[in-house]
């Protein structure tokens, strides 16, 4: 049964580091696949984005006027609060990228968002797009391990 990034992620125990003790490249996608999913779930503040709202008060409707209305959305199970931290600091590691666009890329296809879609929205070449994903997803892990060894280096 094949498991998503955040069931794998929800899964194992709670903890910063992934069980081999080093980083790697899939380690960080799946958490980032995780941060994504979990960014879904959190519930929408008054179903709209922030300034978007209006003074004028909301009117009664019928039911003729929902016929033409979109589906009622299914109710998506709320994200943890140990996703929710994890989410955080998955984020925060975007910033570990020196280059803009493929911080901008590393999370979008994270999020889902496909290579071609972006690859256009670059003016560029979709493989060109799955390059700056693993480069910015190397490029975390690499100073994931590396704070991790002057972590390593305590004095005793």
């Amino acid at each position: 049964m094949p498991r998503t990034a955040f069931s794998a992620v929800l899964d194992a125990e709670d903890r910063t580091e992934p069980a081999a003790g080093a980083w790697t490249s899939d380690d960080v996608r799946l958490r980032l696949e995780a941060a994504a999913e979990t960014l879904r779930r959190l519930p929408r503040v008054g179903g709209r984005p922030a300034g978007l709202h209006t003074s004028w008060p909301d009117f009664v409707r019928g039911a003729w006027d929902h016929a033409s209305d979109h589906p009622p959305r299914r109710a998506s199970l709320r994200a943890s609060p140990r996703a929710i931290d994890q989410m955080d600091a998955a984020l925060q590691w975007l910033s570990l990228v020196g280059d803009r666009d493929k911080r901008i890329v590393c999370f979008a296809r994270a999020a889902g968002v496909g290579a071609t879609r972006l690859a256009q929205e670059f003016g560029c070449d979709r493989k060109t797009i799955a390059r700056w994903r693993d480069a910015a997803e190397m490029e975390i892990t690499h100073k994931l391990n590396q704070r991790r060894k002057t972590f390593d280096r305590r004095p005793s």
